[in-house]
């Protein structure tokens, strides 16, 4: 009697992930990555904006006239000499009264 012998091979279960999910979850964790930083930059946004009417309240009130020539002086036009400065309406940054943009956030000055 003749026998016959079959080798069998079992393969064993993958234990890693493939390069498909690897992919997947990166995409995922980048999202999230970016989320957060999206959230926390409007926060600080946020907080920063309500700093800035206070501080222009105060500009305001401290760069009223005091006399009726300095009020005409005032009402005509804007005094662009280099000493004078402005505070912007976003982060409350000294900006120089002939600056368009805010040098520390880059807003437009109205």
């Amino acid at each position: 009697m003749r026998y016959e012998t079959h080798v069998v091979q079992i393969e064993e279960p993958k234990l890693g992930m493939g390069t498909e999910e690897v992919i997947f979850l990166l995409i995922i964790a980048l999202l999230l990555v970016v989320a957060v930083v999206r959230v926390v930059r409007w926060a600080m946004n946020k907080r920063r904006n309500k700093k800035a009417p206070a501080q222009a309240a105060v500009t305001a009130a401290s760069s009223r006239p005091t006399s009726a020539v300095q009020d005409a002086s005032a009402a005509s036009a804007p005094s662009d000499s280099p000493g004078e400065m402005e505070f912007c309406s976003q982060c409350g940054a000294k900006i120089p009264v002939s600056s368009r943009f805010c040098p520390k956030c880059g807003a437009k000055r109205f």
